[in-house]
């Protein structure tokens, strides 16, 4: 059963980041959109700094595995440099700390969540597979799992292994559809002993971060970013919708040698409401605004990409009742507001942007759905009509975003909140 969750008091901008992900159904993941190829960028570390210096390892067992019938550990497809000359090469660099700033998944989470899910992978195998020969639909990957699993002798993938383990990966030596098994974490049954985790499958077209990443973030609990319109995959600026991403091309891992087609590869970071639900953003660095005080408030945000300093990152819009002698209940709705340059993991966007985001929390199958409502560039403003939930209270029902300002050059955006279109402040806040 899927956690629904309503907000109770003014402290729901910390309480926010309390969902847990539950298993649902199988992903199917489809290619709806192929990216323009952007040229080679290296990701600095410098702007996206470890503000969760004690953070929790996730800790995930790579497991090597042949299909049944097919022999040799797997070719690479075309478009690696030449010092990745084989899979085990590959799945070395790309899954694990040798690859450490390279552009590779490990970097891509510690990067994206400012060091809130620092990876740590240990490799097996290979194993043969008993059963699976070929997995062409997303509900054969949890048992193609299962399968590789219990190929593994029980003297190398022990129980203290696997008890210790946050998910499986199970990268094949043929082409597959690849992706996760579930969103959140799912029983497998491994030399007869249950173990509660994350599933995920590669072949050797899989492994560049925007597939491999968005796959893994399923993993963690993360559904597919939406549209204003409800549609998977509609928010280009999130890694959560893969197959519609403003894209940058790592050349060590491009998507160009993948079995998708996408797009070439690397990026985009995480959407605020995407960063809130793993909590990858401390408190001090999200601001919250209530609706029912009617006032016009100014804040400077941060780009994603330069988490250093400690200007906010994300701001919060709530709406919260304010009748008398009705208990205060805040909107299961709301909307955040963040700036987005297009520079590190975004280096694929066009233009620095600021993104409106409305977050509904308890939507029945979804425990943290998100929608891309508004995309602002300077001088714009935003519309956001109250949520239905709260439409007895007629006195606040709407309230306006406005981009007085975008500064690429201190990685900041100016934006203004109230129940009118504000006017351009004479001193904005620094």
């Amino acid at each position: 059963m899927v956690s629904r969750h309503l907000f109770q008091s003014c402290s729901l901008a910390i309480a926010f980041v309390a969902f847990a992900a539950s298993a649902a159904p199988p992903l199917s993941e489809k290619s709806v959109h192929k990216s323009p190829v952007q040229p080679t960028f290296f990701v600095s570390q410098v702007n996206y700094p470890d503000l969760w210096p004690s953070a929790s390892v996730s800790h995930w067992l790579i497991l090597k595995c042949k299909l049944k019938g097919v022999t040799g550990t797997g070719v690479l497809p075309p478009g690696f440099p030449a010092d990745i000359p084989d899979v085990d090469t590959l799945v070395d660099r790309f899954l694990t700390t040798d690859g450490t700033g390279t552009g590779n998944l490990i970097d891509y989470y510690r990067r994206a969540t400012y060091n809130r899910i620092p990876l740590e992978t240990q490799i097996l195998g290979w194993y043969q597979a008993t059963d699976t020969t070929s997995v062409t639909t997303s509900g054969q990957r949890t048992p193609l799992v299962e399968d590789c699993a219990n190929a593994a002798p029980a003297g190398e993938l022990t129980p203290a292994l696997l008890a210790s383990a946050d998910g499986l990966i199970v990268v094949v030596n043929g082409q597959i559809s690849s992706g996760a098994g579930n969103v959140g974490k799912t029983t497998l049954m491994v030399h007869g002993i249950p173990y509660n985790l994350s599933v995920v499958t590669f072949d050797s077209g899989s492994m560049y971060t925007a597939f491999a990443a968005h796959e893994v973030g399923h993993g963690f609990g993360l559904q597919h970013s939406r549209n204003s319109a409800g549609a998977d995959y509609g928010d280009p600026f999130d890694l959560m919708s893969t197959f519609s991403t403003n894209q940058y091309l790592n050349a060590r891992y491009p998507a160009e040698g993948g079995d998708i087609g996408n797009g070439p590869g690397s990026g985009p970071g995480l959407n605020v409401p995407n960063l809130m639900f793993l909590n990858a953003l401390p408190p001090n660095r999200l601001v919250t605004y209530l609706v029912s005080s009617g006032q016009v408030q100014s804040y400077r945000l941060s780009a994603l990409s330069h988490g250093l300093g400690s200007r906010p990152m994300g701001l919060l819009i709530l709406w919260q009742t304010t009748l008398p002698g009705l208990p205060v209940v805040v909107s299961p709705v709301t909307y955040t507001v963040e700036y987005r340059q297009n520079d590190g993991e975004d280096a694929g966007f066009q233009n620095p942007v600021v993104l409106v985001h409305r977050v509904h929390s308890s939507t029945v199958g979804y425990p943290w759905q998100n929608d891309l409502d508004a995309v602002l560039t300077a001088g714009q403003t935003y519309q956001a009509s109250m949520p239905p939930e709260l439409n007895f209270q007629k006195a606040l029902n709407q309230i306006y975003i406005s981009v007085d300002s975008i500064d690429p050059s201190t990685g900041s955006a100016l934006v203004h909140v109230g129940p009118n279109a504000p006017p351009r402040p004479q001193s904005p806040p620094r």
